[in-house]
């Protein structure tokens, strides 16, 4: 169904459908802003995972807000005037530094998460 949209809609050359990957991390590294404008979504992984690597995030306001880690703008998936105008206006080069930096202040970094789960197994050990 995807695919005869894509063609439907003369999109081919600008739609790109990778399939399962296993370096989501590199792919990330090389976008500029994360879109996630679903109506319906669980817990929203790719969105913390967009999100860890710095990029500018817009998702809906579906989403569960557990998954608004730094600065996630939520917005209604209904309103494409607004994503586009969020998208033109979005700053990637100067919000990747500030968001990544957010991200590990907010203990969010492997080394923080490393170092509380460690203290958290070391406190049930004790009892």
């Amino acid at each position: 169904m995807l695919n005869r949209r894509i063609l439907e809609q003369g999109l081919e050359g600008n739609v790109l459908l990778t399939g399962e990957r296993c370096d989501v991390p590199a792919l990330l590294s090389a976008f500029d802003l994360f879109v996630l404008p679903s109506w319906f979504e669980g817990l929203g992984i790719a969105l913390i995972e967009a999100q860890a690597n710095g990029l500018p995030c817009y998702a809906s306001d579906r989403i569960p807000r557990d998954t608004n880690v730094i600065s996630c703008e939520p917005l209604p998936p209904d309103r494409a005037d607004l994503w586009a105008e969020r998208m033109i206006y979005a700053k990637p080069a100067s919000s990747r530094e500030l968001n990544r930096n957010a991200f590990i202040s907010k203990g969010y970094d492997i080394e923080s998460a490393a170092s509380t789960l460690m203290n958290e197994y070391l406190e049930i050990s004790k009892r």
